[in-house]
């Protein structure tokens, strides 16, 4: 049998030990729902570090039109009108996504004067070390109502080897008129389901209660 110092010494290394379980699932619970992109409105001006990739004469521009949704700026895509390409886009590339993980991608999209266009997407591309695709999650930003901020979601798992990911924003066979709009990127982690932490808060509340009864 525990000597009565030992057994104080065992409560008390227990009680760290399930204290510290729980600052370990809230700060991951916490550090899930962060941001992981960079100038997500686009408040700054677009920069290497952040919105490295743009391509098409004109396109993936940083204007103050329509009342973006957050803050002052957001980016658009043209129509011919505006003397660019009928073509388009830009990317963000993501470090410090973690294999087995569900990521969320939202943004807000805007078209409107009759915007047009063969192809339109916002997606989630996985990439390996090699910078190979893994794979890609797509929305094709379909049905987007006239002259209104909307936002459209993507969810993907990002798969085994995965280095980094990707957020896109393009299209091509833009029509002569109208703009769409892109504003708010927001990519997290998922949060850990809440019937998980209620469960995990259960069995460290067990803990406690068996050591008390062992006091």
């Amino acid at each position: 049998m525990k000597s009565a110092a030992g057994r104080k010494e065992y409560v008390t290394v227990m009680k760290r030990c399930v204290s510290s379980l729980a600052v370990a699932l809230l700060g991951l619970a916490l550090n899930a729902q962060a941001n992981l992109l960079l100038n997500y409105g686009f408040e700054s001006p677009l920069s290497a570090s952040d919105w490295s990739a743009t391509w098409g004469n004109g396109q993936f521009a940083r204007e103050t039109w329509n009342s973006p949704p957050e803050g002052s700026y957001a980016i658009y895509l043209k129509g011919t009108w505006a003397g660019g390409d009928s073509w388009g886009g830009g990317l963000q590339a993501v470090t410090g996504v973690t294999a087995g993980l569900t990521y969320d991608l939202s943004a807000y999209f805007y078209w409107d004067n009759g915007w047009s266009s063969t192809y339109q997407a916002m997606k989630l591309e996985f990439f390996d070390s090699g910078a190979n695709m893994l794979i890609a999650y797509t929305n094709y930003l379909q049905g987007l109502p006239e002259a209104t901020w909307t936002v459209r979601t993507i969810s993907g798992q990002a798969p085994v080897g995965t280095a980094y990911a990707q957020v896109v924003l393009e299209g091509n066979g833009f029509g002569a008129n109208g703009v769409l709009g892109a504003d708010n990127f927001v990519l997290e982690a998922r949060v850990i389901p809440e019937p998980s932490i209620a469960i995990l808060g259960l069995i460290g509340g067990g803990i406690l209660t068996l050591l008390r009864r062992r006091k």
